[in-house]
């Protein structure tokens, strides 16, 4: 079901109105002394920033498009050939627009979810296989490091075990950095070299879980689970 423009304005609001409280605590002299407060507030405000930017483009975009379905009709009523089909080009630039953002605006409302938002401790284990699966395992945390890198996220390790020859037998990371485990929250599952892995973005969209077929020689584990709260950055 279609939600309504008007409930995800309304939702947009209140993340909006929240935002502002927190920018007044943020100024607020009696606040300076309380660095952990600080810290609490400066994190709350990166992840409301984008229903604060997104709410006046939205507003604007859905006035535009209201004005511009008055012009056409007025257009057509004075049967002006040329206002129509400016009017009408712009009107359906403006629906283009609205339904982008009507997409992001659902997207960030579905993944404030209060874990969205949390750091990642990402743990990789090589299965069977010996040295063969310590190099599979060892690919698949490179394959997590530089999708991190590329989402701006800090990657930390917090335990390792090499193999005889230097590969990678198990790995244990935390992940740091916003909506970390909005992106990686599905991708709990066995990977295998049969089938090669599919980068955590893709999987995310999908929104399903994949086990591999078979027994394949190289396989590697990945739970992904949510830090706690105030977890050590």
């Amino acid at each position: 079901m279609r939600v309504p423009l008007e409930t995800l304005q309304a939702a947009l609001r209140i993340r909006d109105g929240r935002f502002l409280e927190v920018m007044r605590s943020l100024e607020d002299p009696a606040n300076f002394q309380n660095p952990a407060k600080i810290g609490s507030l400066q994190k709350e405000r990166g992840l409301l920033q984008p229903f604060h930017d997104l709410v006046p483009e939205l507003e604007r975009v859905v006035k535009d498009r209201a004005g511009a379905k008055e012009l056409l009709s007025s257009a057509r009523d004075a049967k002006d050939k040329e206002m129509t089909t400016e009017a009408e080009a712009e009107l359906a630039s403006l629906d283009v627009r609205e339904e982008d953002l009507r997409k992001e605006a659902e997207e960030l409302l579905l993944a404030d979810d209060g874990l969205s938002h949390r750091d990642v401790i990402l743990e990789i284990r090589g299965a069977t296989g010996g040295e063969e699966a310590a190099l599979f395992a060892r690919d698949l945390y490179r394959m997590y490091q530089r999708f991190s890198e590329r989402k701006g996220w800090k990657v930390e390790v917090m335990d390792t075990s090499a193999s005889e020859r230097g590969r990678l037998k198990e790995v244990v990371a935390q992940i740091t950095g916003p909506s970390a485990y909005r992106y990686l929250r599905y991708e709990r599952r066995p990977r295998g070299a049969s089938t090669p892995p599919s980068p955590p973005w893709r999987s995310c969209r999908r929104r399903r879980r994949w086990t591999s077929p078979g027994s394949p020689r190289r396989c590697a584990w990945t739970p992904c689970a949510p830090g706690a709260p105030g977890a050590r950055r």
